[in-house]
């Protein structure tokens, strides 16, 4: 694995867009900690390290959070707004949304329902 191969396998799985420099940090601190080895610039998985963190389960947990997320953003829409929307409209706008207050989100939560309002007019 290359950062580049890691930076679009995490956007498209994952739909995160992050910075190689962050990666390559986020690589170094899990070879330091033995999920990974490197040999030459590419990293390899150790897979017996790997096996002990349960991966499967925790991507279990957080997919069923992202279904909860949406089914509730489209239940509020509905309510709120009187707004139909369908299972991908819901998570453009969400995406959309992070992706624009992702910093504001850490900073102050009380004007989400706010910024919510305006994202669904």
């Amino acid at each position: 694995m290359t950062t580049p191969n890691i930076q679009k396998m995490l956007k498209e799985h994952f739909y995160l867009s992050i910075e190689q420099s962050v990666i390559n940090t986020l690589l170094r601190r899990c070879r330091k900690r033995g999920y990974l080895t490197r040999k030459d610039g590419v990293y390899f998985r150790n897979e017996s390290t790997l096996k002990q963190l349960n991966f499967t389960q925790i991507e279990n947990e957080v997919l069923a959070n992202h279904i909860y997320l949406l089914s509730s953003f489209i239940e509020f829409c509905k309510e709120t707004f009187q707004l139909n929307i369908d299972n991908e409209k819901a998570e453009e706008m969400v995406y959309s949304f992070l992706e624009q207050n992702g910093l504001l989100i850490m900073q102050e939560s009380k004007s989400l329902q706010a910024k919510f309002a305006l994202l669904c007019s």
